[in-house]
């Protein structure tokens, strides 16, 4: 017997995907991949395909994604203001220009 299943949908902003396959064999196998975080999930999983069949080889795997959403550009100008300020205070040797706006925001 062999089989194969996938089920799909979308909760809040995540996309999740189960897919399921299966091999005839003499025991009963069961491997789960979840992303982490989500381990009660695939234990919750294993315990109910563990009731539901006798012997196999069962592959059992989760997929969240996220749609790529528009990213938010956030600057805290305050402290790229302190930033710019600390640099300019600090001597440069000489043939070093001024710090530039694109490497302040480089910082971390």
């Amino acid at each position: 017997m062999t089989g194969f299943a996938r089920a799909s949908g979308t909760t809040g902003p995540v996309q999740w995907l189960w897919e399921i396959r299966t091999v005839n064999g003499r025991g009963l196998d069961i491997r789960v991949r979840v992303p982490n975080g989500f381990e009660a999930a695939g234990e919750a999983a294993r315990a109910a395909l563990s009731k539901a069949l006798a012997r196999g080889q069962c592959q059992l795997g989760l997929t969240l994604t996220r749609p790529e959403a528009a990213a938010r550009v956030r600057i805290d100008e305050d402290l790229l203001a302190r930033l710019a300020e600390a640099a300019a205070r600090v001597p440069r040797p000489e043939g070093v220009g001024p710090a530039t706006l694109d490497g302040l925001l480089a910082l971390r």
